[in-house]
């Protein structure tokens, strides 16, 4: 098993290179967690978990990242985005709702000087 194997206090939920594959099934993320990864560690591409899953849709893993410590205010490296933007830009309300259910800041921008709100208008 991978976390035997070293992956014990990798990065990014144990993945150097990142896959989104991981935020699948709630149970892998509960498992990497508990077995030390950290899940406001950004990956190679400077993302962060919460935002991964924002944009892809996985209530329960977010809901979960939330309650282990996972920063809703994050920006990632490459775009300067945050999970609330991800979760505007796919359109997900649920996401949006629970993200500033847990103080989410509507006024962050990203490095084009967009706002959530703003993305989530123009990607609707």
């Amino acid at each position: 098993m991978a976390l035997k194997r070293g992956f014990r206090h990798s990065n990014v939920l144990g993945s150097e290179k990142w896959d989104p594959k991981l935020f699948i099934d709630t149970k892998i993320i509960k498992l990497l967690i508990d077995n030390g990864a950290l899940v406001n560690q950004k990956c190679a591409d400077g993302y962060l978990p919460l935002s991964l899953a924002s944009s892809s849709n996985r209530d329960a893993v977010i809901t979960h990242l939330i309650k282990k410590g996972a920063d809703v205010n994050g920006v990632d490296s490459k775009y300067g985005m945050t999970p609330l933007m991800y979760a505007a830009i796919a359109g997900n309300v649920y996401i949006v709702r629970q993200l500033l259910k847990y103080n989410a800041d509507l006024d962050i921008t990203d490095k084009w000087d967009y706002t959530a709100v703003m993305l989530a208008a123009q990607f609707k």
